[in-house]
């Protein structure tokens, strides 16, 4: 496995807010890096934004969902490339573009083989189909939230002990194969006890780079405790400045108001939490069993876009509405916006001024209260 070099580690004294001067291939990064999600992108729709877009902001990122063991059975048994190549998120205008894919199993491998040696041939394409960084499958804890059925108690998928022992075998087998950086998963479906435990695992294989899977969830003031619990452990441990955090899967708005006009992003808040790199976006899932014909209301409030100015993500006037370029638009609007608090930042060598100017923080105190409030970080790296 090739070490992410990280030249430098500019920490906020009263949040998680950083700068980390890093570079993952030919991505050179100071800000919190925003992917794009390449299942809902196109080359014309990219082409747009140049020249604006450039390699040194952005990196497409593939995020899937596998339900069931025998999905990945029958894609290696078939070996039917073209189905290999889409589920792998192959697409021929990204062959030269900065791309890895992430995945999370919503089911406990091991009750399907012995080892993972059974797995060998999935996750030796996993490898080469990812090109930039490698992610090792997160595993979901218990019932997950993808599934369309509701249960009134969650079942456990796999134990902390399980899910050790896979990460272990899935990163073992990866840096066997070539030297891209890898990133170890971090379920919050875990209790805070469970975490702990987890990351004071990974630290001690030497495991620096995480990637939080928050599995449909919005940084709220839950979650970001617990990512607030993984960034004072590895602060507490001397090893923040060899340590890269990448957050996806997030919900979009910590709040679902359809009928408002506005409203409140949770992705904007990744940068406070310390991501160092800001995955894409996942609502959940809708109970197709039962779903009614989307209205009005529906895709407008689908088709939101961020706003920079208040930190809201604002319903547009219009229906007629591509989804591609929603999606690409609100991520281009996101990296503007980690670009403006990293200037703030290295200008004034503190965040909080800037980020309680937002019309969204300053109707949910809650917000600024929950990253901020008497918070005094200790710098042991």
């Amino acid at each position: 496995m090739t070490s992410i070099d990280i030249k430098e580690t500019i920490l906020d004294k009263d949040s998680y807010f950083n700068i980390k001067r890093f570079k993952i291939g030919s991505i050179g990064s100071d800000i919190a890096l925003k992917t794009i999600d390449s299942s809902n992108t196109g080359k014309e729709i990219v082409s747009r934004y140049n020249p604006e877009f450039n390699k040194s902001k952005f990196v497409f990122e593939k995020s899937k969902v596998i339900k069931n063991f025998n999905i990945l059975k029958d894609l290696i048994d078939k070996g039917n490339q073209k189905k290999i190549d889409s589920f792998f998120g192959r697409q021929a205008w990204l062959s030269e573009e900065p791309f890895f894919i992430h995945m999370t199993f919503n089911f406990n491998p091991y009750d399907s083989i012995k080892s993972l040696e059974e797995l060998s041939s999935f996750l030796t394409f996993y490898h080469r189909y990812s090109k930039t960084i490698l992610c090792v499958p997160n595993i979901l804890r218990a019932t997950n939230p993808y599934t369309e059925e509701k249960s009134q108690k969650e079942v456990e998928i796999i134990d902390l002990d399980g899910y050790k022992r896979f990460v272990n075998e899935c990163y073992d087998f990866l840096h066997s194969k070539n030297n891209k950086p890898i990133f170890v998963p971090i379920s919050l479906k875990f209790t805070p006890s469970q975490i702990e435990n987890l990351v004071t695992y990974y630290l001690g294989k030497e495991y620096f780079y995480f990637w939080i899977d928050m599995e449909c969830k919005p940084i709220s003031e839950y979650f970001e405790a617990l990512i607030m619990q993984i960034n004072d452990l590895i602060t507490k441990k001397g090893r923040y400045g060899d340590c890269l955090i990448y957050i996806t899967n997030m919900k979009r708005e910590i709040i679902t108001h359809k009928k408002k006009d506005n409203s409140p992003s949770s992705d904007i808040l990744s940068s406070l939490a310390g991501a160092n790199l800001v995955g894409s976006n996942r609502e959940p899932p809708r109970n197709m069993k039962n779903a009614k014909p989307l209205t009005n209301q529906d895709k407008q409030h689908k088709a939101r876009l961020f706003d920079q100015s208040s930190y809201y993500y604002v319903k547009r006037p219009d229906l007629n509405i591509n989804k591609k370029e929603n999606v690409t638009e609100n991520s281009i609007r996101l990296a503007r916006e980690f670009d403006n608090q990293k200037k703030f930042f290295l200008d004034h060598l503190k965040i909080e001024p800037y980020i309680k100017e937002k019309q969204m923080i300053q109707d949910h105190k809650e917000i600024l209260t929950s990253f901020f409030k008497g918070r005094k970080v200790q710098f042991p790296f």
